[in-house]
């Protein structure tokens, strides 16, 4: 018999440190788990960028968003169609019928993916280029994307999403006005 229940000691122990391991696992995972704020992964990294505010102006024909922080701001022009999606987002206003913006938040709200930020990074064939980087858990996501449509779908999220400038850019295009 001491066999036995010295078997079940240790069965009995492995199982509580399983269970114990579990229970830190779940309420303290900062312990197991790099936080995403520390990783190197280069899309996560905002070295040599600056986070920009937003704003949008509506005409007649088209649209003007605009992009910048204390001292530097750009304006670019958009379709109006661009422009009303944006204003609508930061808005909350979803029509009688949604658009594509709002179809996309929607698919990323019930795959539980998180838009983390958007990144603009430079200007090729006279448009600008940005980042769309998403997370799925662990798993960040990261896909080229017209800077109007990133920001026309993150306006919809229930939370505030930053919109980065590459700083040398940001100085190179934008208006000085500080």
């Amino acid at each position: 018999m001491r066999k036995k229940d010295r078997k079940n000691e240790i069965a009995y122990a492995v199982l509580l440190a399983v269970i114990l391991f579990m229970a830190l696992y779940i309420f303290l995972p900062n312990l197991f788990v790099e936080p995403l704020a520390e990783l190197t992964l280069p899309e996560l990294s905002t070295a040599g960028f600056t986070e920009v505010n937003l704003s949008v102006e509506i005409q007649d024909n088209y649209g003007t968003v605009f992009l910048g922080n204390d001292c530097y701001v750009v304006s670019a022009d958009v379709e109006r169609s661009q422009a009303v999606s944006i204003q609508d987002g930061i808005d909350g206003k979803v029509g009688p019928r949604p658009n594509t913006h709002d179809l996309f938040n929607d698919l990323l709200e019930n795959l539980d993916v998180k838009i983390m930020m958007i990144k603009i990074t430079h200007v090729e064939d006279n448009a600008y280029r940005s980042n769309f980087i998403l997370r799925q858990g662990n798993i960040i996501l990261n896909f080229d994307a017209r800077p109007s449509d990133a920001i026309a779908i993150a306006a919809r999220t229930e939370y505030l999403v930053p919109i980065y400038f590459n700083e040398t850019l940001l100085k190179e295009v934008g208006t000085k006005i500080c």
